[in-house]
């Protein structure tokens, strides 16, 4: 990719001069990442007619939330760009960065393709059944069984329900309080309510007796967790230091970040999920594209 893509891509991703299927991505990605709550099923079904096949679609989604969860993370506590600014916008230089980026990846880090050996997703989607009954949620939504096609996603997203179903601290499920993992999903949640299915399982958990007696620690943790869910990019040091100082160690603060960027990251899955056409309304796969 060239740096003067890479510099519209930055600044005006929808001005971007690409394919128009990759338009379709592009138009997604900026609008689930900016304002996931606007998302129609109309958005999702012009970047899943432009796929290939139904695993492209699910593997460009991956893409979206892989990149609204890491980017959360390191905004929120202040990683640094692997190349600098000034390097990015000199195509020689930024060209010397990503060699050198790739070089220390090919001596420290094994890139070859290995085997994974894990669960199906018919026994992902098997835990899934149990745990919506264990959350009291009844059968499991559609949306979720669509993911059968993706399978890192599904497993993703069984983990993450781990953690709800999970309370038991011992378990290493869940570093920080329960109740305030469950806090920082309805704090993120808010901003995108049409992610039903995680808004009813929020709204529907019931805090641990005595949870009140730390609403102050709470209020502090979701206010951060507001700031990480929608404006990461402005969280400076001091705002770290402000947890540190309601005497949350290094690790729980991680956790917070971690969980608040999940619960983005989750929540968002869903939308990008639950808003594809019903199996009816797909009628065929037609060479390589999709008739709706």
């Amino acid at each position: 990719m060239s740096a003067r893509l890479t510099r519209i891509l930055e600044s005006n991703p929808l001005a971007a001069p690409v394919a128009p299927d990759l338009q379709a991505f592009v138009a997604l990605a900026v609008k689930v990442t900016a304002h996931p709550e606007e998302v129609t099923p109309e958005d999702v079904r012009a970047a899943y007619s432009a796929a290939h096949s139904p695993r492209q679609y699910f593997d460009a989604v991956g893409v979206m939330i892989a990149f609204n969860y890491m980017t959360r993370v390191a905004n929120a506590l202040g990683v640094e760009s692997e190349i600098p600014g000034w390097m990015r916008r000199i195509e020689p230089l930024r060209q010397l960065g990503l060699r050198a980026m790739a070089l220390f990846f090919r001596l420290f880090v094994d890139l070859n393709r290995e085997q994974v050996h894990g669960p199906t997703p018919s026994e992902h989607l098997a835990v899934l059944r149990t745990q919506f009954i264990d959350l009291q949620m009844g059968d499991l939504p559609a949306w979720v069984e669509r993911l059968s096609i993706a399978p890192p996603l599904l497993a993703a997203l069984r983990e993450f329900l781990e953690a709800l179903v999970r309370r038991d601290a011992a378990t290493g499920t869940i570093g920080l309080d329960v109740n305030h993992f469950m806090a920082i999903g309805r704090t993120v949640l808010k901003s995108i309510p049409n992610a039903e299915t995680l808004t009813i399982i929020a709204d529907n958990w019931q805090p641990a007796p005595g949870a009140e007696a730390d609403a102050k620690r709470t209020a502090l943790i979701t206010r951060f967790a507001n700031d990480v869910a929608l404006r990461s990019y402005t969280l400076t040091r001091d705002r770290i230091d402000e947890l540190r100082a309601a005497n949350l160690d290094d690790a729980e603060v991680l956790d917070v970040v971690v969980i608040t960027a999940l619960w983005s990251a989750a929540a968002r899955l869903e939308v990008l999920t639950s808003c594809l056409p019903e199996g009816d309304k797909v009628t065929r796969w037609q060479g390589n594209k999709v008739t709706v």
